[in-house]
């Protein structure tokens, strides 16, 4: 570009009297240097041409006008150059300021600057475009820059182009949290639209299972990594029996069983748990009745606990008075009176609920109800559908369904003595123990 006098005054021109400075380039990259007579007397608002630049500047770039100090190089916008403004081989034109610097005005092969625009029909420049391109939504991007900008953001582009009513949307990012808040009927309807059997505490499991554990000691268990529902089984301790009393050569004597300890399936939440923050639950295990040689005084079991008070599996009662030596042993039909005092009971603290219990009728419907003939020579007990059932009295266990041993929280079983025996001390109950299922 050819900047013909602009009505400035110029000094004379070295390149036929024009009135228009013109002089070759011979500085280095960055580093511009011109020499002419004519450029002595430069002065402010004077316009100049440097032809043929040597190199591209790639940064800042000055010029050096008859060997004096370099002077830099300044844009329209009043910035010092970036790079790319000054081409190889190129012309370029520039104007000295009032405040000494060199302004470069255009070029006929370079990048020119442009000031910031202000208003809305000034030229914006790289800068500003990148700035407002930055605040764009980009189709590529899929509105990730919402996204981005977090859950605030997120809340008020719903909200802008209405796909969001009353906040009932529920967002990926809190993880059905918004069911959580509304509590636990809410959470019940989520599970049952899901097809989750149960529904929370008192309906039923809704987690998958993440483990099983039978403990049989006292201590405080670690649970499965993300149990937030238990499904317990708890026993206490069983009674113990009586002692018998030595028999003489016509009589025998037998003593009853303790009653089991307090059974029941029980629905914990681990947000209960005094220790369910730590991801664990304090066990005690109740202790079996001890035996004893007392005729009269037996031992009860132990209560078996969970968190020591959310629930109570209390221990079974110790067996009633033994009727040692009340029968003549050959043939006398005896009939047996079991133990009739009430099944001891579990307790638990709401919001943890029984699902399942047993009672005294469910224990005595277990057990034979009468004792036949004694015969001499088998020493067996005809039960009163006429079979023949061993001379002991015994007890049960609810823990297992099939009474397998070691069959915890069962009473001390009764025995039978034969004549002539010295006197025997009564079986001690069993312990409790505690089955737990963990759900998620």
């Amino acid at each position: 570009m050819i900047v013909e006098n602009w009505g400035y005054e110029q000094p004379s021109s070295s390149a036929g009297g024009s009135g228009l400075i013109t002089v070759p380039d011979a500085g280095a990259v960055n580093a511009l240097a011109v020499t002419s007579t004519d450029l002595a007397s430069l002065e402010a608002g004077n316009v100049f041409t440097v032809t043929n630049i040597v190199a591209s500047n790639n940064s800042s770039a000055s010029i050096s006008i008859n060997s004096a100090t370099p002077i830099n190089i300044v844009g329209s916008g009043g910035s010092l150059l970036q790079g790319g403004e000054l081409t190889i081989g190129c012309d370029a034109e520039f104007i000295k300021t009032s405040t000494g610097l060199i302004c470069l005005l255009g070029t006929t092969n370079g990048t020119v600057q442009v000031k910031s625009g202000t208003q809305s029909n000034h030229a914006i420049n790289l800068g500003q475009l990148t700035a407002s391109q930055n605040n764009d939504l980009k189709t590529a991007n899929n509105l990730s820059e919402i996204f981005n900008n977090g859950s605030s953001a997120q809340t008020s582009a719903r909200t802008n182009i209405g796909a969001q009513q009353s906040g009932i949307s529920l967002i990926t990012s809190n993880l059905l949290s918004e069911i959580a808040a509304l509590g636990s009927t809410a959470q019940s309807t989520a599970q049952s639209n899901l097809g989750i059997t149960g529904g929370g505490v008192g309906g039923g499991t809704s987690g998958r299972l993440l483990g099983i554990a039978l403990i049989s000691t006292s201590q405080t268990f670690t649970l499965a990594s993300g149990t937030n529902t238990i499904i317990a089984e708890v026993i206490g301790g069983g009674g113990g029996c009586l002692g018998l009393a030595a028999t003489d050569s016509t009589h025998f004597g037998y003593n009853l069983p303790g009653l089991p300890g307090a059974w029941a399936l029980v629905e914990i939440p681990v947000s209960q748990l005094s220790t369910g923050s730590s991801g664990t639950v304090i066990i005690g295990i109740g202790a079996g009745g001890a035996s004893t040689n007392s005729l009269t005084v037996s031992n009860s079991g132990s209560a078996t606990t969970i968190d020591t008070s959310v629930v109570i599996a209390a221990g079974g009662a110790g067996a009633v008075t033994s009727p040692s030596g009340s029968g003549n042993y050959t043939n006398t039909a005896v009939n047996i009176t079991y133990p009739s005092g009430t099944l001891s009971a579990v307790s638990v603290v709401s919001p943890s609920v029984i699902l399942k219990t047993k009672t005294s009728a469910d224990y005595l419907s277990k057990l034979p109800i009468t004792m036949g003939t004694f015969s001499a020579t088998s020493l067996l007990v005809a039960n009163s559908t006429g079979g023949n059932v061993g001379v002991s009295c015994y007890s049960i266990s609810f823990f297992d369904s099939n009474n397998t041993f070691p069959r915890y929280g069962v009473g001390g079983n009764g025995s039978f003595l034969p004549i002539s025996q010295p006197a025997r001390g009564g079986n001690a109950g069993i312990q409790g123990a505690v089955r737990l299922w963990m759900y998620s």
